[in-house]
């Protein structure tokens, strides 16, 4: 028997098929009633790019220090020609700059763009099932050499699963872009090691989201979300936007 909350939409998953069946090239909109806007870029009906959500500049940064980490991303020299924050793939954008330059591999650059829609398809998916969903093709942007394709039968597969078990680990009212924040020391210092309370006062401080911690931790966000729940439920540490 299926659970209802570890659902994907079946309208949002059919809009994604059509996109691919179809062979399409071009933006694929997507608008949740709550205002969140999330760009899906297509190239004969597979995923080259994505961007939109809660952090844009924060999750490029994130995955570049993962996967691209002889970048020092403080240090980038770019002229106003490389980057038009006005463009909505700027971030896209970004990497074909250092590549054309030499400084980041193809490699670093698909690792970079799986990481990044897989990452945007699990916060639709979260966003899809407490709100509605507004999907719309344009085709004004193609990108017309990407850099990496991402088959888009594998991500919705991916999407499906990676909600599946966030939502079985009693965390689908949870955004893993929310960052943990002690709120009641003594009570924690009570029941956990020294070290360990060391360790939660250091990342626990509200600036790391549950996605930056997975990086730090060299995690996934679900078992350090999963490890962090009791705390949460008994008020000991909040989850805050940031």
């Amino acid at each position: 028997m299926s659970h209802p909350e570890m659902m994907v939409s079946s309208e949002l998953l059919d809009e994604f098929r059509t996109c691919t069946q179809i062979q399409y090239s071009g933006k694929l909109n997507i608008k949740s009633s709550k205002g969140h806007k999330w760009i899906f870029y297509y190239r004969l009906g597979r995923i080259v790019w994505a961007t939109g959500g809660t952090h844009p500049f924060r999750r490029w940064r994130r995955h570049m220090t993962q996967h691209c980490p002889e970048i020092d991303i403080d240090q980038m020299q770019l002229n106003s020609k490389d980057l038009s924050t006005s463009n909505d793939y700027w971030d896209y954008k970004l990497l074909e700059v250092l590549h054309e330059k030499q400084k980041i591999k193809r490699e670093h650059i698909n690792s970079v763009v799986e990481k990044t829609i897989a990452e945007l398809l699990f916060d639709l998916a979260q966003q899809a099932h407490f709100n509605q969903i507004q999907c719309d093709r344009i085709n004004d942007v193609i990108l017309e050499a990407p850099m990496s394709f991402t088959s888009a039968d594998m991500s919705l597969k991916f999407m499906q699963d990676t909600w599946k078990h966030w939502s079985e680990a009693g965390l689908a009212n949870f955004s893993p872009d929310l960052a943990p924040i002690l709120r009641r020391p003594e009570q924690l210092q009570q029941m956990v090691s020294p070290a360990v309370y060391k360790n939660f006062v250091n990342l626990m401080n509200g600036k790391y989201t549950l996605r930056d911690l997975a990086v730090k931790m060299k995690q996934s966000p679900l078992p350090i979300a999963r490890s962090l729940l009791p705390y949460v439920l008994k008020g000991i540490i909040e989850l805050i936007q940031v």
